[in-house]
């Protein structure tokens, strides 16, 4: 499980448990980034479903960056701030998710759905 998912997993759990409140959250994008250097950071795409629709990648943000997803979107990750700078766009929304700590039991959730282990030692 890398962390990407496991950042996309906690955000939409944390929706879908009303914990936070997100409007259209059904018709929503979920882009969870990790920051790298410079204005380059790592990310996938994931619908409110938990489907990824975009494979990890290293880009370089500009303010063409995601323009071609009709669908509000939600940033969530370490670098919200920077990525508010050139990500303009009316439908981006970023999210620090204050007290969002990339917790153990996401990893642990994704992994016993996905069957990824069947004994811990």
């Amino acid at each position: 499980i890398n962390t990407l998912e496991a950042m996309a997993n906690g955000s939409i759990l944390k929706v879908k448990s009303k914990e936070i409140s997100i409007a259209n959250f059904e018709d929503s994008t979920f882009i969870p980034m990790i920051d790298a250097r410079r204005m380059e950071v790592y990310s996938a795409i994931y619908n409110s479903d938990y489907e990824k629709t975009r494979e990890v990648q290293a880009e370089i943000l500009t303010e063409n960056s995601f323009e071609e997803i009709a669908e509000t979107i939600h940033f969530v990750g370490d670098c919200s701030e920077k990525a508010k700078t050139v990500l303009t766009n009316s439908n981006f929304i970023f999210h620090s998710f204050e007290g969002f700590i990339l917790q153990t039991k996401y990893k642990i959730r994704m992994m016993s759905t996905k069957r990824e282990f069947t004994h811990f030692f």
